[in-house]
């Protein structure tokens, strides 16, 4: 589309790239171009990895060294203006507690179900009994388990059935995230970039032509994507509850259940998306260039 772009790929070998500070002033060099933060209209941040670093037999100087480096290159963006990220880290990092999270939208107005943290096994027991067995339980964390073995899993949301009741002994060893089940007809993904908003239904039946409880299961084979208009009021909800985080981007999931209703479940301030486009038929990577735009104009302008 004709704007300038740089793309840093922090996994790999960091070859030309080298961060100067003089005069007050830090500049980044890399590919045969230096780069001031005045220069940069815009940053979006996708989940950058580990930096790779050359191996080195003592560790403890190549940890030193990594240290360094991240300084040295945080140093750099530390200088671009936060406006200018798409989001900002330490947006991404205020807006990533779940708790907090269902905590603030439904002070914006947005349903969310009812949901405790706990490792009290008559607390979990009684809420069994007043969800009248609708309860499911979910990670706080991203919720994969890394072992050894190299034997990694992912936890999904799950269905709480009355054989597990029994397991809520085990509830001490460990904050647990149980929450009412909603009688879900649909699940949503919401995609925000500035104003433009992308809403589409996700829809995967059980053998039983139930939703699934987590469509995420089996890399999500089977699921269906339709486009959908959110509610007004739902909407406005929503936006201001993300600009109350400054977030200029962000994937949100709903669920929708069989009375209509709209149910807040989690904002990813980091989300993925580009799956929706490739396989739902959005053109959320037309958001992202047109806030690119955007920004570059703002930043011509002064």
């Amino acid at each position: 589309m004709g704007l300038p772009l740089l793309r840093l790929n922090t996994d790999c070998e960091l070859g030309d790239l080298f961060v100067e500070f003089s005069d007050l002033c830090v500049s980044l060099h890399t590919q045969n171009t230096t780069i001031r933060p005045s220069d940069v209209s815009s940053v979006w941040m996708r989940r950058p990895k580990p930096l790779e670093l050359p191996q080195s037999p003592d560790a403890g100087a190549r940890r030193f060294m990594e240290h360094e480096w991240s300084e040295a290159i945080e140093g750099f963006f530390a200088s671009i203006p936060r406006k200018r990220w798409i989001n900002h880290p330490a947006y991404n990092a205020i807006a990533s507690s779940k708790l907090e999270q269902l905590t603030r939208a439904s002070r914006f107005g947005l349903s969310v179900p009812d949901t405790i943290l706990t490792r009290d096994p008559v607390v979990a027991s009684r809420k069994w009994s007043q969800w009248k067995g609708a309860m499911v339980i979910k990670p706080l964390s991203p919720g994969e388990i890394k072992r050894a073995d190299a034997s990694d899993g992912l936890l999904y949301t799950r269905r709480v059935k009355a054989d597990d009741v029994k397991e809520f002994s085990l509830l001490p060893k460990c904050p647990t995230l149980l929450q009412q089940a909603v009688d879900k007809r649909v699940d949503v993904r919401v995609t925000v970039v500035d104003s433009d908003i992308h809403a589409v239904e996700l829809s995967r039946r059980d053998d039983h032509g139930t939703q699934l409880q987590d469509i995420r299961r089996d890399n999500m084979t089977g699921v269906e994507y339709t486009h959908i208009l959110i509610p007004e009021d739902v909407e406005n909800c929503l936006l201001k509850l993300l600009r109350s985080y400054s977030l200029r981007f962000a994937a949100v999931d709903f669920v929708i259940d069989r009375l209509g209703e709209w149910y807040f479940l989690e904002i990813n301030p980091n989300g993925q998306w580009a799956w929706l486009d490739l396989a739902g038929g959005t053109r959320i990577s037309d958001s992202f260039i047109q806030a690119f735009r955007s920004d570059k104009t703002q930043l011509a302008g002064g």
